[in-house]
C-alpha cells in the first residue's frame, strides 16, 4: 500500500499559537526554526527537480524518438513534462507550501504586529 507523506505545523504548536501563549520573541525563536526547516527541504527539492528534469530531458526524449519516431511522441513528451510539473507542484505543496500557508495564517490572525517579520 503506497504512502504519502506530507509536512505539517505540530497541533499543540498551532494550539499554543492560537492561544498566545508564546511572547512575541519566542515567536521569532520559531520563525527562525520553521525557515531554516523549510530552507533545507526547499534546497532538497529543487536539487531533486533538477535531477528528474535532466533524466527526463537526457533519456525521455532520446527513448521515445527512437522507438516511435520524431511526430508521434511529440504529443506524449508533452503530457511527461506536464505531469512532471504537476507532481513537483503537488510535492512542494505537501513538503512545503501547507506549513508556510498555515503559519502565515496564523501569523496574520493572531500576532499581526510581527507578522510582516515573519512571514515564510
Amino acid at each position: 500500500m503506497a504512502t504519502i507523506y506530507y509536512t505539517k505545523l505540530n497541533e499543540g504548536l498551532v494550539q499554543s499559537l492560537q492561544n498566545k501563549r508564546y511572547k512575541e520573541e519566542e515567536v521569532v525563536e520559531i520563525y527562525n526554526s520553521l525557515k531554516e526547516s523549510t530552507k533545507k527541504k526547499k534546497t532538497g527539492f529543487i536539487v531533486a527537480m533538477v535531477i528528474l528534469g535532466v533524466m527526463m530531458l537526457g533519456y525521455g526524449p532520446y527513448a521515445l524518438i527512437s522507438s516511435i519516431g520524431l511526430p508521434e511522441c511529440l504529443p506524449l513528451l508533452l503530457f511527461l513534462v506536464a505531469i512532471t510539473i504537476g507532481v513537483g507542484v503537488l510535492v512542494w505543496y505537501l513538503m512545503i507550501g501547507m506549513v508556510k500557508i498555515k503559519w502565515n495564517k496564523l501569523m496574520k490572525v493572531f500576532y499581526p504586529s510581527i507578522y510582516e517579520n515573519c512571514k515564510l
